[in-house]
């Protein structure tokens, strides 16, 4: 006969805001920005009770423990910055618009796993491991786009955006020998990805009646 027992208890505390300015720098100009930051603070702690016995029986064979505690080591944060610029090039309702982006992030998580058996009044440890994830991320770029009014009936636009982005992904696990944690390098890795994105477009509009 088995018993399970579970419990879960967390704790998330998450604050953050962000500013917005805009400046008319002339009749036709306007620049703006906007400044955005977050941090998070992350725990849980889960443990699990799992009961083995005969059936029919009111005596316990064995009893397996799970305790798992995650938590982050300190505040995560996320922040980032836009700046951005209009135009108006004519009074034919021509435009030019210029955004540029900045955005920064870091998530770091550390979880402890302890697994142990109790026979009688003897116990266990049958596993105990650490695991510590550390993910950077960091994308920056921008875009311009461009609206030129010849009249009400014809209109021609380009536009291009360029974005660069970064992603570190480390991980690293570590299982109990004696009184030290050591390495798994087998399962301990560091991840990068990067990333580049080009792109841009140009149209025309022509309205050739009213229908």
């Amino acid at each position: 006969m088995t018993r399970s027992e579970f419990g879960e208890r967390t704790s998330t505390q998450h604050g953050g805001g962000y500013i917005n300015l805009d400046y008319r720098l002339a009749k036709r100009h306007k620049l703006g920005a906007q400044i955005n930051f977050s941090g998070i603070d992350y725990k849980n702690n889960s443990s699990s009770i799992s009961s083995y016995s005969q059936i029919g029986s009111n005596s316990i064979d064995s009893t397996y423990t799970a305790l798992v505690q995650v938590n982050t080591p300190k505040v995560n944060t996320n922040w980032g910055v836009n700046l951005n610029y209009f135009f108006k090039t004519d009074d034919n309702g021509s435009k030019l618009h210029v955004d540029l982006d900045f955005r920064d992030n870091i998530n770091k998580r550390n979880t402890h796993s302890l697994y142990y058996q109790n026979i009688g009044t003897s116990s266990i440890v049958t596993d105990d491991f650490i695991q510590q994830t550390d993910i950077f991320t960091r994308v920056f770029g921008g875009r311009a786009s461009y609206a030129h009014c010849f009249n009400e009936s014809n209109i021609l636009k380009a536009g291009t955006e360029a974005y660069a982005g970064k992603v570190k992904d480390s991980f690293y696990y570590a299982k109990r020998f004696d009184e030290r944690y050591e390495s798994d390098m087998g399962r301990s890795n560091i991840f990068e990805y990067k990333d580049y994105n080009i792109a841009g477009y140009i149209s025309f509009q022509r309205i050739w009646s009213e229908k």
